[in-house]
């Protein structure tokens, strides 16, 4: 996201399938696109960059299809995803920013939110497992 820019949070979830993915371009549609997804019911957490998987090239995000099978994955990165998305929950990186109130807090969802889409993992659940392509 472009410093005090507008930033469009896209969500998505499996019709029968507990968590959700979220997906933060940043920039103007040439920048970084991060896509993060939890399933609710294991845990296990996948993250991806749009960066091309096998010549690190910038992959732009406006008006294209990402196929995250080209795309950089959390083993691939070399940004420490696991730094700063911690604990149980992938998504609480920071979950009081304004941003995130919609995804975060029901109440207030989007009504284009699927009706599986939840961020909270199910309880005895201590911590997501980050799996890779």
């Amino acid at each position: 996201m472009d410093s005090g820019g507008l930033a469009r949070v896209w969500t998505w979830s499996d019709p029968h399938k507990r968590g959700g993915c979220v997906f933060l371009p940043r920039g103007t549609g040439s920048g970084l696109a991060g896509t993060l997804c939890q399933s609710a019911t294991s845990g296990k957490a996948c993250i991806w960059d749009n960066l091309d998987c096998t010549t690190g090239a910038l992959l732009g995000w406006k008006n294209v299809t990402l196929n995250v099978n080209q795309m950089q994955d959390g083993d691939m990165l070399s940004s420490n995803c696991t730094g700063c998305h911690k604990g149980n929950n992938a998504f609480l990186m920071s979950p009081d920013d304004a941003t995130w109130a919609k995804i975060l807090r029901p109440a207030n969802r989007a009504a284009d939110v699927g009706v599986n889409f939840t961020t909270n993992v199910d309880p005895g659940i201590t911590r997501y497992t980050m799996i890779s392509n």
